[in-house]
């Protein structure tokens, strides 16, 4: 399970349909700031995406 921390609403709504869709490996889309996560609330997560965006990026990497 992968962590996608983005405080945009938009951008987050758009990283929700991408975990939706299966374009993105599953996840939790949190939408606090940067400064207001603790470090175990991060347990139990394979990968931290910090900043997340849009996520294109993990979209265009997903087939290699």
């Amino acid at each position: 399970m992968n962590y996608y921390n983005e405080i945009d609403d938009k951008a987050a709504a758009w990283l929700r349909e991408l975990v939706s869709r299966k374009l993105i490996p599953a996840g939790d889309v949190d939408t606090r700031s940067i400064t207001e996560i603790k470090a175990h609330e991060l347990k139990g997560y394979t990968q931290c995406h910090f900043f997340a965006g849009v996520a294109s990026w993990r979209a265009r990497l997903q087939p290699a």
